[in-house]
């Protein structure tokens, strides 16, 4: 730590022992403890990645229902680093600062680097890329915007949370040398260039110890080694050990599922062993000077300290151009951008032209002021201009149930008079194979997990809900109730089970039949399971004589609706039911029976264009048939704009892929190798992470890392390089030689001539994104410093620095290299 804080000396002199314990763990779901009397504050802290959290209830999970929490709801990460862009990664930590600040958050707990290593890990969409080079030029600008407004950026997940797959317990066994190229760059950018003030341990273990107390990771590595002066903030419920606590490194504890707060690993049990002796004082001292080294650098109760602003126009404009320069065109053949004088009828189809993400995806969630969806946003810039049907398609999770009416319904409570259903719930559970055993306490608030009965054999972080009903039918006859979940149910009819859903990923809607008599009551039970996160179910009934919709109906009205169109606008791919912080996806294959919706939609218009929607890769299918697939991401609350200015022209696509789309789930490298596990993950794949398992291993890609079209065309000649002490120097020039203003992003992976089997064929080493008018060139300027080329040496311990031989790849994607210069 520094010694040039006398103010922060002075105040840990003045601090009893019982008041610097205080402030090293929680006084609520999201602050710390504060010393009034020496005007110390708490730290207040707030999830989002993508914008600043609705505001919660001091000490529960339930929301405040306040109108004052609105924010501005920021493209998600894959979206932020498929602009490829430094700047705009700043101008976005900027206004992530400014509504934290507006919003009184001292920490917004943003943002998250990890390496997407897995397409079907549920957090992937936070994150950056499946490339640490990428992750570490984009990293440092956006702390260091958060960060310029007075608010900590606390970067996210230390280390190695690279599934959500048994999140809480898996344990990473990557070898040092991966662990060193691979999945820490972006932190150890974050430190030492971004000056990021605080960090969230992960909640696996890495070597058998859980992160958020890992000494390898936090005190040899991070503090010592790396020289992080600020704090290290567990994440929620994520302290295990008290001793470990105490001792490896964790500085702020928050979120442990406890009966009160003083009964936190850093609460009385460190409290007690710093008066027996059994800690030093010097352990408790240095996690209070990184406490308030941080209140320090906030210029927190000072005058000078900014006070941000909550969503203006200018964040929403910033939202927007950020999303605009990270949708990416992965295909075109010429039918984008559409031309309107030739098109009278737009067939808009697909769940996600409608639906709403913004509040979705577990704790990155956010209310945004406004969300604007596709078939919205069509409308709103084509007016009567176009005729625009509209049909979703597929029924997914969004179909609506007819409910039961409440005359219909008593709670089971003898003589209450109440009509409707009665709720208990837990957020324990024990679940077996297809059975569902819940154990609840009637009243408990969801929000106060200390409230609820622990069961034996609990796992944290789930939750189990049961509804209860006396139903009278109305007429005599046979009843199909249906349910719709998206994890696991089950409903009975006086305790006979009639539908049982177990790990529902595909969010297929479930029915039973029973034979009711008019008159003759009967017993119902729901109970459903969930983990943390969002969640989902819808029950109804239909009546005796009323049918039953199905997925054909729903692909009937697509079908009849695509063949009247002259073009078709299909808008698909995933949500926030499957990318969802908390578990990952079961299929790579893409939801509701998209698939087969596409193939047919082909065969009655051969004119569809497919944008995905998702934060993650997934099957594409008939992507060869295909005229056009832009991937979207989830791009904020302007995001139907968006894809609209793109669809119609009046922007030019310039995103490029952050990770690799591969044709099969089996073609990835952690998938190919059987490496995903709820015990233990050896990252078996070693360095060859995403592209760099592709090219190693010869795999065609559907679409490469780095891969992105634009409705112009760009060139690429005359590439020089030299070489001095301090490393590769290149220039080449760019030129836009077709008929429109645009941008590139020209990269350069090196290839080390002396490379083994086990070493990446070429890694992107340099990169620049670059906005050319048509018909313009520039001559770009790069370079590579040696310490860029360098390996880690397991033997040594340390890096070891390379001067070649190299070739340098000079190109448009990680497969589009039409340029080599030998070293």
């Amino acid at each position: 730590m520094s010694n040039s804080e006398p103010d922060i000396d002075n105040l840990i002199t003045a601090l009893t022992l019982e008041e610097k314990v205080s402030l090293c763990h929680a006084a609520g779901k999201f602050q710390n403890h504060g010393v009034e009397r020496l005007g110390i504050p708490p730290l207040v802290m707030s999830d989002g990645p993508h914008g600043v959290r609705q505001e919660l209830h001091m000490h529960g999970w339930d929301p405040l229902q306040t109108d004052s929490d609105t924010t501005t709801y920021l493209p998600v990460g894959t979206v932020l680093a498929a602009t490829w862009n430094p700047d705009v990664a700043r101008e976005f930590g900027e206004v992530l600062g400014s509504e934290s600040r507006a919003r009184g958050k001292d920490v917004i707990l943003a943002p998250g680097i990890n390496i997407i290593r897995d397409p079907l890990c549920g957090r992937n969409f936070e994150y950056l890329s499946e490339d640490p080079f990428l992750i570490t030029q984009l990293a440092p600008p956006l702390i260091q915007g958060i960060q310029s407004q007075d608010t900590a950026a606390c970067v996210k997940h230390f280390a190695l949370n690279n599934q959500e797959l048994n999140r809480h317990g898996y344990n990473a066994e990557p070898d040092e040398r991966t662990l060193r190229e691979i999945y820490l760059p972006g932190f150890e950018a974050a430190v030492k260039e971004g000056g990021v003030l605080t960090l969230m341990g992960s909640y696996n273990k890495y070597k058998g110890q859980w992160c958020c107390h890992n000494r390898e990771l936090l005190v040899d590595l991070l503090k010592n080694e790396w020289g992080f002066e600020g704090l290290v903030v567990s994440d929620w419920d994520g302290c295990h050990v008290a001793e470990e606590a105490a001792r490896n490194g964790l500085d702020i504890e928050m979120g442990t599922s406890a009966p009160s707060y003083d009964d936190y690993h850093l609460a009385n049990a460190f409290l007690e062993g710093l008066r027996a002796g059994k800690y030093p004082v010097a352990l408790v001292d240095d996690k209070v000077r990184r406490i308030l080294h941080v209140i320090q650098a906030l210029k927190v109760n000072q005058s000078t300290r900014k006070s941000g602003r909550q969503h203006p126009p200018e964040h929403a404009q910033t939202g927007r151009c950020i999303a605009e320069e990270g949708v990416v065109l992965l295909q075109n053949d010429g039918i984008l951008p559409l031309d309107l004088s030739s098109i009278k009828t737009i067939a808009v189809i697909g769940d996600n032209a409608t639906r709403l993400h913004a509040q979705g995806g577990g704790s990155s969630g956010v209310k945004p002021w406004y969300e604007i969806s596709p078939l919205e946003a069509l409308r709103e810039t084509l007016g009567t201009e176009v005729e625009i049907l509209h049909a979703k398609g597929y029924p997914e999770e969004a179909q609506s149930l007819p409910q039961i009416p409440d005359n219909y319904l008593a709670t089971v409570d003898a003589g209450s008079g109440i009509k409707g259903w009665r709720v208990e719930w837990n957020n324990f559970h024990q679940f077996e194979g297809p059975t569902l055993a819940v154990e609840f306490r009637e009243g408990v608030d969801l929000s106060h997990p200390e409230d609820s009965i622990l069961v034996p054999g609990q796992r944290r972080n789930w939750w189990a809900t049961r509804w209860t009903a006396r139903l009278t039918p109305p007429v005599t006859g046979t009843y199909t109730f249906a349910l719709n979940c998206d994890y696991t149910a089950r409903f009975s009819v006086n305790r006979e089970r009639v539908i049982s859903v177990v790990n529902n990923k595909e969010l297929e809607l479930n029915t039973g039949r029973v034979d009711l008599v008019a008159g003759q009551a009967v017993d119902l039970e729901i109970v459903y399971l969930h983990t943390v996160g969002d969640s989902l179910l819808k029950f109804g009934w239909f009546m005796p004589g009323e049918k039953v919709p199905t997925a054909n109906q729903a692909k009937a009205e697509a079908l009849r609706i695509a063949a009247r169109a002259d073009v078709v606008l299909f808008f698909g791919g995933l949500n926030h039911f499957h990318d969802n912080e908390g578990m990952d996806r079961k299929s790579y294959a893409l939801p509701g029976g998209q698939e087969g919706l596409i193939a047919a939609l082909l065969e009655v218009n051969p004119r569809v264009v497919f944008t995905f929607i998702g934060g993650s890769a997934a099957a594409l299918p008939r992507a060869d048939r295909l005229p056009a697939i832009l991937w979207g991401g989830y791009a904020g609350m302007d995001c139907g704009r968006v894809f609209a200015d793109i669809l119609l022209g009046k922007v030019n696509p310039s995103g490029k892929l952050p990770y690799t789309v591969a044709r099969r789930l089996e073609d990835f490298p952690a998938r190919a190798l059987d490496d995903v596990h709820a015990d233990t993950v050896r990252y078996k794949e070693g360095l060859l992470v995403g592209y760099r398992w592709f090219d190693r291993k010869g795999i065609e890609p559907l679409f490469p890392f780095g891969h992105g079209l634009s409705y112009t065309r760009f060139e690429l000649s005359d590439p020089v390089s030299k070489t001095d002490e301090t490393g590769v120097h290149l220039e080449v020039t760019l030129r836009n030689s077709g008929e429109r203003e645009g941008r590139e992003v020209v990269q350069v992976y090196v290839e080390a001539l002396d490379a083994g089997e086990d070493r990446p064929l070429r890694e992107l080493k340099a990169f620049r994104s670059v906005r050319l008018d048509a018909g313009a060139s520039e001559r770009l300027s790069m370079s590579i410093p040696w310490t860029r080329l360098a390996r880690w040496d397991a033997c040594s311990h340390a890096w070891i620095s390379g001067t070649g031989p190299y070739r340098l790849h000079l190109g448009f994607s990680s497969r589009d290299l039409p340029l080599l210069i030998e070293s």
